[in-house]
């Protein structure tokens, strides 16, 4: 997946959490913070993939880690959260992780 993409489908992401956090339909498996925390990763990730930078050393699943460990599977939010970190990380390291 191409950086143009991947960063497509992380602006839209970004403006269902928006949409999430400006409704105040938050759910009972996550916070108002996790969500600004999750847009704020996002939005970094954006940035990186524009600019062609790289990120902080240590890149690492954080939202994936707290999607897996707190929210429902059928979260169709919490799955594109992982996919989008996943395909990101797979994308500096230059390899897919998972299929």
């Amino acid at each position: 997946m191409g950086a143009e993409t991947l960063t497509g489908r992380i602006v839209n992401a970004i403006d269902l959490i928006d949409g999430i956090l400006d409704a105040g339909s938050i759910r009972d498996y996550t916070s108002r913070d996790q969500l600004i925390f999750m847009r704020e990763q996002l939005t970094s990730m954006a940035s990186h993939l524009r600019h062609r930078t790289a990120p902080a050393a240590g890149a690492h699943a954080l939202m994936s880690r707290m999607v897996v460990d707190s929210w429902p599977l059928d979260s169709t939010l919490g799955r594109q959260l992982v996919d989008i970190e996943d395909d990101y990380l797979a994308l500096l390291q230059g390899t897919r992780r998972h299929p």
